[in-house]
C-alpha cells in the first residue's frame, strides 16, 4: 500500500514540476524534485523497517509458541478495537477473552460459561464487582485445567457474570498474576512465571 502512496506522491511532485517549470527555473525545479524523492525515500525505509522489524519479532514468537518450550515469551497483538484478545482452552472448549489489566478477577460471561457446562441459573451470586458501568453481582466458580498456549494453569478462581448482555470474558489480574507481561509495539507479551 505504501508503494501505491509513492506513487502518488511522485506524480504530484511531478504535477508541480510541469506546472512551475517555467517560472521556477531548472535549478528550482530540480532541487524539489530530489528533496521529493529523499522524502519518499526515507519514508518508505522507515515504514519498511518498522515492519521488518515487527514481522521478524512475530516470527520468533510463533516459533517459541510452536515449540512448547517453557518460560519463553508468547505474545498477541493489539486487535483493531485498541483491545487484547487472547483464547485460553479449559476442559477442551475453546473461550476468545479481552485481557483487563484493570481487573481484579477474571470474570465469564453467561454465553462463556454455558460453554464450559456451568448453568448460569443455578449459581450463587454473592460476589459485587464495580465496574465503569455500576455495580455488577457475579458468581465465584473454579475452572480446572486451563491452558494458554503451552501454558497450563491447574485450577483458576473466576467469576460468572449476572449480566446477560456481557458479550467478552474478562482475563483480569486473578490470571494475569500467573504471568509477567509487558506492551511493547502493540504486541502483549506473557511469560508464565
Amino acid at each position: 500500500m505504501e508503494f501505491v502512496y509513492l506513487l502518488v506522491i511522485l506524480a504530484v511532485f511531478f504535477f508541480i514540476y510541469q506546472r512551475t517549470s517555467s517560472r521556477l527555473g531548472s535549478g528550482g525545479l530540480a532541487s524539489l524534485l530530489v528533496w521529493g524523492i529523499v522524502i519518499c525515500v526515507v519514508v518508505s525505509i522507515y515504514n519498511a523497517g518498522d515492519r521488518i522489524f515487527q514481522n521478524k519479532l512475530l516470527g520468533e514468537i510463533y516459533e517459541k509458541v510452536q515449540t512448547g518450550i517453557s518460560n519463553e515469551q508468547v505474545g498477541f497483538r493489539k486487535a483493531r478495537d485498541g483491545h487484547f484478545y487472547v483464547d485460553i482452552i479449559v476442559g477442551g472448549v475453546k473461550l476468545k477473552c479481552l485481557v483487563d489489566t484493570g481487573a481484579s478477577d477474571t470474570v465469564l460471561s453467561q454465553k462463556d460459561a454455558m460453554k464450559l457446562g456451568i448453568d448460569p441459573g443455578v449459581l450463587n451470586y454473592s460476589k459485587e464487582y464495580s465496574t465503569a458501568n455500576g455495580k455488577i453481582r457475579a458468581a465465584p466458580v473454579i475452572l480446572r485445567d486451563v491452558y494458554l498456549s503451552s501454558y497450563y494453569i491447574p485450577h483458576l478462581e473466576v467469576s460468572v457474570s449476572a449480566v446477560r448482555e456481557q458479550e467478552k470474558s474478562l482475563l483480569g489480574m486473578s490470571f494475569l498474576k500467573h504471568f509477567d507481561f509487558f506492551i511493547k509495539k502493540d504486541i502483549l507479551f506473557l511469560l508464565q512465571k
